[in-house]
């Protein structure tokens, strides 16, 4: 279905609960600030995050009262969800130079949410990255969730260092995979199942 001037479709959620909460809607194309693009939409990822959020499974107690702070107290402060995806330039802002409509690009848009319609402003700098020659949409698409996981719990919290050794249960997994290439990527020995 064809977006009319000025509208987008978008996956919406009103209120938090199970998956048919969310609602395919006509809803404002974004506006673009002098330091961002447009981004048209071809694949964006449903991460656990996403699902967690649009049904109000926060793990903890401790977490859930700054979730609800950010995300919303009593219904969806932010009614379109998803932070990864994968499309091209549309439009430029006029103070971007690095990319120009037509572009393949990438990205995130952390806790800003919106990556679950058919555009979606973006940060150049923050959160967009080329998507490389022979990847598809739907593959860059689930790198930045899986990317930036991997990134925290081996780099940050595990402090992966050349030489050790890494079991990676889930090896075959969006997670999996990317862990194993940036542990061999430093030198660490890895055991994959």
């Amino acid at each position: 279905m064809t977006s009319l001037r000025g509208t987008m479709r978008a996956a919406v959620y009103t209120t938090y609960g199970p998956p048919d909460v969310v609602t395919i809607r006509d809803v404002p194309r974004p506006t673009i600030k002098p330091n961002q693009v447009l981004v048209r939409i071809h694949a964006a990822a449903i991460t656990t995050g996403d699902a967690r959020i649009r049904a109000w499974d926060i793990p903890s107690i401790v977490m859930s009262i700054p979730a609800r702070l950010v995300f919303g107290i009593f219904k969806p402060r932010k009614p379109i969800l998803g932070t990864a995806f994968a499309g091209t330039i549309e439009a430029v802002g006029d103070q971007t130079t690095a990319l120009t409509p037509g572009d393949r690009v990438f990205g995130a848009c952390d806790n800003q949410m919106g990556a679950h319609a058919e555009f979606i402003a973006a940060d150049p700098e923050k959160n967009l990255r080329p998507t490389p020659q022979g990847i598809s949409n739907e593959q860059a698409a689930a790198l930045p969730f899986a990317g930036s996981a991997t990134l925290y719990f081996l780099r940050n919290r595990a402090k992966l260092q050349p030489g050790q050794r890494l079991l990676i249960v889930g090896a075959s997994g969006a997670l999996g995979t990317i862990a194993i290439q940036y542990a061999k990527h430093i030198g660490a020995h890895v055991t994959a199942v």
